[in-house]
């Protein structure tokens, strides 16, 4: 489906490369390209009449001729442009209903002149041209598709809807209500059923041929039947006219345009008031014709320069108001015509604008001589084909939700108008971006100390504490975006957990907010409230990961935030009304686990030999110690450096040391952290291969250290040591792989 005139193509092509078209250089392409163009200009000439006979009836009836010549030559104008311009040598352009079904309504709604009427349509001409080449000029051609579908489909629909009435209205001569159908004179009457026949019979012909040389054949043959029943009849032309069949002759120079001789009669007023409609008019446009451009590069396979399209067309545009035309742009049906046909050459537009020139200069002669109900029911038809592509076919395919916003902004155009369907429009388009959105899961993960630890290697019989404890952390990892939608999520989660009697109290809440973009000012109010809800509770809340962008706003809507620090495995004390933010979620579930570790029962702590070999016989154990050399080092100091030999192990004695690896940035990595009892340089050790990071003490720390002379020593003097010293590295080695799988599922999660 397409905006606008329908065809009903739709190929499932892999878009190419754009690129330049060639003029036909064969008598074999020129005469293809002829041939497209006559029939292009021909179905340009019976669409731009119908279109200018929906804008100038009633009132402004007096107006018609001239209308028809202004839309007659921004069909030219604006096929010339792109036959001329464009990257697709089928695209052919043309004055589009969706534009003039939105000015017809609004000219037949308000009380002005033929001259400011012709100003009103020129106006929205020309925004409609400034707008598309600035679209183009800034790169924005792509700007469609982020436009919600379902409103575009239900501004179509009303577009279809102003079609079918306006169709209705050329046929009886007025604007009649729906209740005021059932009040129509006999004459109307007369006047309005074959057309609404035409219309319907018009709709499944293209249904059944989808071709626009089926809808050409079938005018002619209602033009040919219609004049055949004249002589069959004996009317007259002069008859004709009186009953209402065709339009009176206004009389006039055939070459007649609105400016600059209606100039002066214009109520400039009346043309400020109809800004709303001139806007609207132009935005509509632009979405229009970008929904075309997409449907023609769907159908044809090949992409267009879309930005180079609306520069084009909007130059065109602002060429058409100057004879106060209504705005056009590509004709999809003609165009995928011309692919189907197999042009590839440039030219077809040229003769498509040529041929409707031809057409600007009898178009006083076209207007009187084609029957009333032929244009008024092929404005009809124009109608319903955007009614059934746009209505029914898009509740089929929709969800409830968005058929719901079709309808209603159907149902404000029919009963109140576009001006405020446009209204309604973009409400739905934010109420449906709003609930869309916060349906998204922005709560990626939750786990508990159990399945989610700090990079910190404890001693075990803190790491039995903290795993005795671990569900009264509750860890809530989110990502997106987070709006006034979605976070109310986290704070139901949160509110849910709380209030969940089966699980243990929380001690701790951790929002890691790592993979969150940014936040809005009702979402910094909502992590307030969740700091509310720990406060009354008793439960300390920890934000992590937070970005600049997330930090401003959180300090601009005046949360309480503390930064949250680690010394000596022990976490400051925060006060229960403040967000304690750390920069990782590592620091984060560190500052945890030491602020839980010092709520923890002090027994007799076990010793270096229980925390580093389990089980063995104290004499054993500490005939290694003997063996093994003790250093001291202070903060900051590089204990083992990376890129050095592996030629020794060492075990941590007091302190805690952390592994740091050098990013190809220059800076650094901290990959974990050990505390008393680690075993480090095991794996580098036993593969004989150089140091893979660096070791730094992150406090006063002593180690024990044993090279790999002292090693095949012990293997001959004391065996019973050195298979300690294997059992040793192999409880390392097995400890630090569970550590590695318990990483890789966090990372995971």
């Amino acid at each position: 489906m397409s905006a606008g005139r329908t065809g009903g193509y739709g190929l499932a092509l892999m878009p190419t490369e754009p690129s330049q078209p060639g003029w036909p250089r064969s008598g074999r392409e020129r005469a293809g390209v002829a041939m497209l163009g006559v029939v292009a200009g021909l179905d340009g000439i019976g669409f731009a009449v119908a279109l200018a006979t929906l804008m100038f009836t009633g009132p402004l009836a007096s107006g018609l001729e001239v209308a028809t010549g202004s839309a007659l030559l921004c069909t030219a104008i604006v096929a010339l442009f792109l036959g001329l311009r464009s990257r697709e040598a089928a695209n052919i352009g043309q004055v589009q209903d969706v534009p003039v079904a939105i000015l017809a309504t609004s000219l037949a709604s308000s009380d002005i002149s033929v001259p400011t009427a012709f100003a009103v349509i020129a106006a929205s001409s020309l925004a409609t041209g400034v707008l598309l080449w600035l679209t183009g000029r800034f790169r924005m051609g792509r700007i469609v598709r982020y436009f919600p579908q379902p409103v575009l489909a239900g501004f179509l629909a009303g577009t279809g809807w102003l079609l079918l009435r306006g169709g209705v209205s050329a046929a009886v001569g007025f604007t009649p209500s729906l209740t005021d159908l059932g009040d129509l004179s006999a004459p109307a009457v007369r006047r309005l059923v074959p057309a609404a026949i035409l219309a319907v019979v018009l709709h499944l012909v293209v249904k059944r041929f989808r071709h626009p040389m089926a809808l050409l054949s079938f005018l002619a043959c209602s033009l040919a039947a219609f004049y055949g029943w004249m002589v069959l009849t004996g009317m007259s032309m002069a008859t004709a006219v009186a009953d209402g069949h065709f339009r009176p002759s206004v009389g006039g120079a055939t070459l007649r345009l609105p400016f600059p001789g209606m100039l002066e009669d214009v109520d400039w007023g009346d043309v400020g008031s109809a800004t709303p409609t001139i806007l609207t008019t132009a935005a509509l446009c632009l979405f229009a014709m970008l929904m075309n451009n997409a449907a023609l590069e769907t159908a044809t396979g090949r992409e267009l320069d879309v930005d180079a399209e609306l520069r084009t067309t909007g130059l065109a545009n602002a060429v058409v108001s100057a004879v106060g035309g209504p705005p056009g742009y590509t004709g999809l049906s003609i165009s995928v015509l011309g692919d189907r046909s197999g042009v590839r050459s440039r030219g077809a537009g040229v003769v498509s604008g040529s041929i409707v020139l031809i057409g600007f200069l009898f178009a006083n002669q076209i207007v009187t001589h084609i029957p009333t109900f032929v244009s008024a029911g092929f404005i009809m038809f124009l109608g319903i084909e955007l009614l059934v592509s746009w209505l029914a076919e898009t509740v089929r395919r929709y969800s409830r939700t968005e058929a719901i916003t079709v309808v209603v902004i159907l149902g404000f155009v029919v009963i109140s108008g576009f001006l405020e369907a446009t209204i309604a429009g973009f409400v739905a388009a934010s109420v449906l971006f709003a609930y869309s959105y916060a349906r998204l899961p922005i709560v990626r993960s939750t786990a508990s100390l159990a399945s989610i630890t700090s990079t910190r290697e404890r001693p075990p019989h803190e790491t039995a504490f903290l795993r005795e404890v671990s569900d009264t952390v509750e860890v809530v990892r989110l990502h997106g975006y987070l709006f006034f939608g979605s976070t109310e999520r986290v704070v139901t989660h949160v509110r849910a957990r709380l209030d969940d009697r089966d699980a243990p109290p929380l001690a701790a809440l951790l929002i890691d907010a790592t993979l969150v973009s940014g936040i809005d000012a009702a979402s910094a109010a909502a992590l307030g409230r969740v700091r509310a809800l720990g406060a009354r509770r008793g439960v300390r809340v920890i934000l992590c990961g937070v970005n600049p962008s997330v930090a401003d706003v959180l300090r601009r809507c005046g949360i309480a935030v503390v930064p949250g620090e680690i010394t000596h495995d022990a976490a400051v004390d925060e006060p229960y009304d403040a967000i304690v933010v750390f920069d990782t979620i590592d620091r984060a579930l560190q500052g945890i686990e030491s602020w839980l570790l010092r709520a923890a029962p002090r027994g007799v702590e076990p010793g270096l030999r229980a925390r580093v070999a389990g089980d063995v016989d104290d004499d054993l154990f500490e005939s290694l110690v003997a063996r093994m050399r003790r250093s001291s080092h202070d903060i900051d100091d590089v204990i083992l450096r990376s890129g050095a030999p592996s030629d020794e192990i060492l075990v941590v004695e007091r302190g805690a040391v952390a592994v740091v690896r050098r990013t190809a940035g220059g800076g650094s990595a901290r990959l974990r952290e050990m505390s008393a009892g680690a075993v480090v340089g095991d794996i580098g050790f036993i593969l004989s291969q150089g140091r893979s990071a660096d070791v730094v003490a992150i406090e006063p720390t002593t180690v024990l250290r044993l090279g790999r002379a002292d090693l095949d020593a012990l293997e001959h003097d004391d065996p019973a040591v050195y298979a300690l010293v294997h059992r040793i590295i192999s409880r390392a080695l097995a400890e630090k792989v569970i550590t590695a799988n318990l990483m890789t599922d966090q990372i995971n999660r």
